[in-house]
């Protein structure tokens, strides 16, 4: 897009009427640009964004007073240039343009916080080189084009009250670029401009608002105003619809029935507006004058009494005083008051100063009840914890029959010695009476566990012999997550390891007792080798005559069978515990090679066996 809108000439000249000459000023604060955006808020002119060769972002302020160019808060969106500006109050705004495609984002620069916000978008499509300006508390922008062929005639406005915009029309005027625009009071003009490539106008046109007759006007609370309490503004205004209030306080707010507090006792100037663009320059101005309150101050803060007592309560900090309910009370008003109430209640004292303001303060009169000795406890063997179940007591005292005593609320105690103790608990309250109660305590005598065991290698199975004297329950772990709740159990184990065998027992008292052993358990006590000769002499030499079969595991029995070479059984000994003599009928076998045959519990062996003699 060729970039040739309204050219900036970076020298001010200002126009003076007895001579109609004009004056240059300071040059321009920033680098030679053209088609910038520029507005006015008060008496000071603000320029920024443009085309150099480069889209360009930085903002200036200038002041005619003093003839300078000082720079603010670099603009909040992209570089560009052709954008529309116009300002509202102490804001202003810059929106749509060019950064290498036509934009429609839309900015607020705040005067106050030298900052830009970015604000809703522009409502019609995007696009460049079109015309801003301001009538009031709304803001428009509109014509312009795409930055090719599409001409917009469309304009629309912008109301900052609730960040919105609105099209204003679309069809009663020209559509143009490069437009020239500006406001007088409330009426709008923008005029000239291209409207295609090569084709200039001489349009002018001229936007008026009319205004129906208004009224400003407003009321606060009725009496006195208090720096304590909200103030709701009630709104009597006519032909406005939408109001800005300033409560001279340093807020604002746009609303019709407004609730405001101050922050503290002065004369506050109110000023109620328009917040349209509908006679921006109207206002209603009171001054509302709102008054200290008084900060009350009671005596005593927690007051507690004994049935038929009294207790003085003293106010401070106003010039009068009503005090409620009545109910126990010598007088309602004064400063000070007697109260005698039958059971706990609850007083409000409302404390009033000379401009009418008023405080208020709460306290409530504790009525004591009758005090109650009561407790419970649980027993540990020798220790003893208590549980005080008292109502109503201030302190207490404990006895606990062996010649020791507490002042605790739930004591713990260590008996000594077994015996039966006389406990007793005596409770007091703040000055209304006490209470006593008694209870025996009995110390058994504890009870010690003790145990034996026995281990049966050949089925992995130990035997546990309860040793422990008066008891009469029992409560066994075998470590493997197996229990049992019998006097002399039997348990047997399915894995090798070493395990830690608990005993817990009782004898019918809060006394109990516990011991723990480890056992080792090996299974390889059930996995049984044996050793077989292959050759023995039977000869009666007294070596090597017997035949005769070795093990590691003394629980296991064997059968054995021999065969000759030719398959007949020769021998079958159902239980071969003892050696073999190698006799067959009282006569040893011949010379010669047999086969064995060899049945275990667990195993079975076979293989040959040579007589020699």
């Amino acid at each position: 897009m060729k970039q040739y809108l309204l050219i900036f000439i970076y020298y001010f000249i200002i126009p003076t009427v007895f001579g109609q000459t004009w004056i240059q000023q300071a040059n321009f604060g920033g680098a030679g640009r053209y088609s910038a955006s520029g507005f006015v808020i008060g008496n000071k002119c603000y320029i920024g964004t443009g085309y150099n060769g480069s889209a360009l972002k930085d903002f200036w302020e200038y002041d005619p007073g003093s003839d300078t160019w000082t720079e603010i808060a670099t603009f909040g969106g992209s570089g560009r240039s052709g954008g529309a500006a116009f300002s509202i109050g102490s804001k202003g705004y810059v929106g749509v343009g060019w950064d290498g495609s036509p934009l429609s984002d839309f900015w607020e620069w705040d005067q106050t916080s030298n900052s830009w916000t970015q604000k809703a978008d522009f409502g019609g499509k995007s696009r460049v080189s079109g015309a801003g300006f301001s009538i009031g508390f709304l803001g428009y922008i509109g014509v312009g084009f795409n930055g090719a062929s599409s001409y917009y005639q469309d304009f629309w406005e912008y109301n900052p009250a609730n960040d919105s915009w609105t099209l204003f029309t679309d069809s009663c005027i020209t559509s143009a670029a490069y437009v020239v625009a500006f406001t007088i009071g409330t009426d709008a003009y923008w005029g000239t401009g291209r409207t295609g490539t090569g084709n200039y106008t001489q349009n002018f046109w001229k936007l008026s608002q009319s205004f129906e007759p208004v009224s400003l006007s407003f009321t606060t609370n009725p009496g006195t105003l208090c720096d304590d309490n909200s103030i709701t503004f009630k709104n009597t205004s006519i032909g406005i619809s939408s109001f800005l209030w300033d409560f001279g306080d340093g807020t604002t707010i746009i609303s019709t029935n407004p609730t405001h507090q101050f922050p503290g006792a002065g004369a506050y100037k109110v000023m109620l507006k328009p917040s349209s663009f509908m006679c921006p320059e109207d206002s209603s101005t009171q001054i509302i004058t709102i008054n200290s309150s008084p900060t009350l101050s009671l005596s005593p803060l927690t007051p507690s009494i004994c049935p038929g007592d009294t207790v003085t309560l003293t106010a401070s900090g106003a010039t009068s005083y009503t005090w409620s309910p009545s109910t126990g009370l010598n007088v309602t008003s004064g400063d000070t008051v007697i109260a005698n109430p039958d059971s706990t209640t609850n007083y409000k004292v409302v404390g009033t100063n000379s401009t009418g303001c008023s405080d208020s303060v709460e306290v409530t009169v504790t009525v004591q009840t009758s005090v109650t000795s009561s407790f419970a406890f649980t027993s540990n063997c020798k220790t003893v914890s208590f549980t005080n179940n008292s109502q109503n007591g201030t302190n207490y005292f404990w006895d606990f029959g062996d010649g020791i005593t507490s002042s605790d609320i739930n004591p713990a105690h260590l008996y000594a010695d077994t015996g039966i103790y006389k406990v007793m608990l005596v409770v007091n309250s703040l000055n209304c009476g006490n209470d006593t109660s008694i209870q025996n305590i009995t110390i058994s005598t504890p009870i010690k566990a003790q145990f034996s065991y026995a281990i049966d290698t050949c089925v992995a199975t130990v035997n546990f012999i309860n040793l422990s004297p008066s008891a009469n329950t029992f409560f066994w772990k075998f470590g493997d997550n197996s229990i049992s709740n019998l006097k002399n159990p039997s348990h047997q184990y399915t894995v090798s390891g070493n395990y830690s065998i608990n005993l817990i027992v009782n004898s019918g008292t809060e006394c109990a007792d516990s011991i723990q052993h480890n056992i080792p358990i090996d299974k390889d006590w059930l996995n049984s080798t044996i050793t077989i000769p292959n050759i023995f002499t039977p000869n009666g030499d007294g070596i090597n005559d017997k035949f005769e079969i070795l093990s590691n595991n003394i629980c296991n029995k064997y059968n054995i069978k021999i065969f000759n070479r030719w398959g007949q059984l020769l021998i079958d000994i159902t239980d071969f515990t003892y050696p073999w003599d190698g006799k067959l009928n009282g006569s040893v076998i011949p010379e010669g090679v047999y086969i064995y045959v060899i049945q275990g519990e667990k195993n079975v062996k076979t293989g040959t066996l040579t007589v020699l003699r």
